[in-house]
């Protein structure tokens, strides 16, 4: 394992490396000090190049916000000042926002996308799950979203609405969404070989994964 800086539109940008193989990006909480539970995880199987979100504003930048969208921006200039042209992407629940833009806004460089039980759609008339703030324009832009999207959700999910997942399948062009049987939120900790089996599976196979976009269990 490896740790290193890279600077993108003027911020400083995490960067820890971990495993061989394939390589993925895995998307990171701002203050993260060490490998999450997934990039550890995935650590295993690929070669992990885990990104930590900075704060929302540099030090002694205006009290201006800087946006989701704005964020991915910036995420994927660390990737490819990291030394990844293409890359395939991986988020797990609040970070899935911001990867999906990270998805619309590159998409000759994001070739697959991964979302590990996430947040930020909600069904017509659901509120945003967990007071999640609603994002209505990337829900109506993910029809944009041209990388094959894996999203995964527990069978035991209580934070996220079912009809989230019908959101997803409907909204995203080319998406494969696989219920994961007695996880919850944490599938990652919770179901790890399951999760691992079908992240390595969609990683090598893509549009030829073996899950076909209708809602499919993962048992035990």
């Amino acid at each position: 394992m490896s740790e290193r800086s890279v600077q993108a539109d003027g911020r400083t940008i995490r960067c820890i490396e971990s495993g061989q193989g394939n390589s993925v990006v895995v998307i990171e909480g701002p203050g993260e000090t060490a490998l999450s539970a997934l990039a550890s995880l995935l650590a295993q199987e690929f070669h992990v190049i885990a990104l930590g979100l900075p704060s929302p504003n540099p030090p002694r930048a205006s009290a201006e916000t800087v946006s989701t969208r704005e964020m991915a921006r910036t995420l994927d200039r660390a990737v490819a000042a990291a030394g990844l042209e293409r890359y395939v992407l991986v988020a797990g629940s609040a970070n899935a926002p911001t990867a999906l833009w990270q998805a619309i806004e590159a998409p000759e460089r994001v070739e697959a996308l991964v979302l590990i039980a996430p947040r930020g759609l909600v069904a017509q008339g659901r509120g945003a799950a967990n007071g999640a703030e609603h994002d209505g324009e990337l829900e109506r832009r993910l029809d944009e979203i041209r990388a094959p999207t894996l999203v995964l959700f527990g069978t035991n999910e209580e934070m996220v609405p079912r009809e989230t997942a019908r959101a997803y399948a409907q909204g995203i062009p080319t998406p494969y969404v696989v219920l994961v049987y007695d996880a919850g939120e944490a599938i990652e900790t919770e179901r790890p070989e399951a999760l691992l089996s079908a992240l390595r599976d969609f990683v090598e196979r893509r549009e030829t994964f073996v899950v076909s976009s209708a809602s499919t269990t993962i048992n035990p």
